[in-house]
């Protein structure tokens, strides 16, 4: 059976857990799985339990080793895959920017335009225009252009959406990358 990279980095998270527990029972007295181990051990190489630790103890610290050099491959890793992406993230970074500072201007114009509609209106009003003449006279001026402009901001915070999606992806595939590097043994 195979298991996921989250399945690898659970039953890591959780062997510890248990061999917290082992070591509880072990000092109780009770005979653990890893007491069971250094008889096996000492049986297997005939020789003390003493010695079945020392040989324990040495293998414990080549896997450590082993382990700390795959750590240092899984970093590597991950940022190859960063730096192999590098040049996309700087331009979608710049272009969220872009997009921020657009959607920005035109909230700014919108609200201009709203206020000066509004001045405007007020102003006809103060004069005694009915409110077709109102809108007639403001129809010849600059347009609104509400839900266009709108629609132009939905639009941009969109694509900002997919940006942002797409640099979380390459984040993500990083990561995998070095899990992937981590875990497999």
């Amino acid at each position: 059976m195979t298991f996921s990279n989250k399945s690898k980095a659970t039953a890591v998270i959780l062997s510890a857990e248990l061999a917290l527990k082992q070591a509880s029972l072990a000092h109780q007295g009770i005979i653990t799985d890893t007491a069971k181990l250094l008889l096996s051990t000492a049986h297997d190489h005939q020789t003390t339990v003493d010695n079945a630790y020392s040989i324990l103890c040495e293998e414990y610290k080549q896997l450590e080793e082993q382990q700390k050099r795959r750590n240092d491959e899984a970093v590597k890793a991950y940022d190859h895959h960063i730096a192999k992406n590098q040049g996309e993230l700087k331009q979608i970074k710049q272009d969220i920017e872009r997009l921020t500072t657009e959607v920005s201007s035109l909230e700014k114009d919108l609200q201009r335009k709203k206020e000066i509609h509004g001045q405007q209106e007020k102003r006809l009003k103060a004069e005694g225009l009915t409110q077709d003449q109102i809108k007639t006279i403001l129809g010849m001026g600059e347009s609104l252009d509400e839900g266009k402009i709108l629609e132009e901001i939905k639009y941009k915070n969109e694509i900002k959406i997919l940006l942002n999606e797409r640099t979380d992806e390459i984040y993500t595939e990083a990561r995998s990358i070095k899990e992937t590097v981590i875990y497999t043994q």
